[in-house]
């Protein structure tokens, strides 16, 4: 069993079988809601260099946006550097937040951060932070990956962006704030997506087939 594709094609050629099972959100694990006059944009999971942490800081500056970030730091410099620097007008830290938090801070937000560095890992993950920003109807900012330009642009869901460039995610930032409208037709095409393809409920039925063939 692979949750990729790319590490699907890896393992073929030990097993002609492999399946792949991939790590969507539960449909409704986070309601669509209604946000009026939403100001800030979010960034939930591992707070790191590697995941953007520099770039979306400097982004919201640079677009006078406020930033939540989420999660835990794996770099312990990098929240020095927000207690510290000039950046800290724009960036709240939230640390580590429940589901039910969660649900409430996307609520409040106008666009989910997934902008992560190009590095091998990356490039060919599905990482379920971009499938629950468009569970719950909110437009995403991501790297401009192939693999996930083709989930978000084919989706009409989002803007990617080079993250290693802080002033096109300043733009995308800017553009989603300004254009509420747009935004929300965005953030309704990738909540009509998950429903529909981006989903466990879809993958449960390949892993339950997968484990009645075993036992068979």
């Amino acid at each position: 069993m692979s949750v990729t594709p790319t590490i699907q094609q890896k393992l073929l050629k030990y097993n002609s079988s492999n399946v792949v099972v991939k790590n969507y959100p539960i449909i409704n694990k986070f309601k669509q809601v209604v946000r009026p006059n939403s100001k800030c944009v979010s960034y939930i999971g591992g707070i790191n260099t590697i995941r953007g942490f520099y770039e979306i800081i400097e982004a919201a500056k640079t677009s006078n946006t406020s930033l939540k970030l989420a999660g835990v730091f794996h770099e312990q410099h990098l929240l020095e550097a927000i207690n510290t620097s000039e950046f800290s007008a724009n960036v709240e830290f939230l640390g580590y937040i429940n589901s039910t938090e969660v649900e409430k801070l996307l609520s409040k937000s106008f666009a989910g951060l997934v902008t992560l560095h190009p590095t091998l890992n990356f490039l060919d993950s599905l990482p379920i932070k971009l499938f629950e920003y468009m569970s719950a109807g909110l437009p995403v900012i991501a790297s401009n990956f192939p693999l996930w330009k083709n989930i978000i642009e084919g989706n009409n869901c989002g803007i990617c962006v080079d993250p290693k460039n802080s002033s096109q995610i300043a733009e995308a930032m800017t553009f989603l704030k300004e254009n509420p409208e747009e935004a929300k037709i965005m953030g309704d095409n990738g909540r009509k997506a998950v429903l529909e393809k981006f989903n466990w409920e879809n993958e449960e039925k390949k892993l339950i087939e997968l484990y009645n063939t075993i036992l068979s």
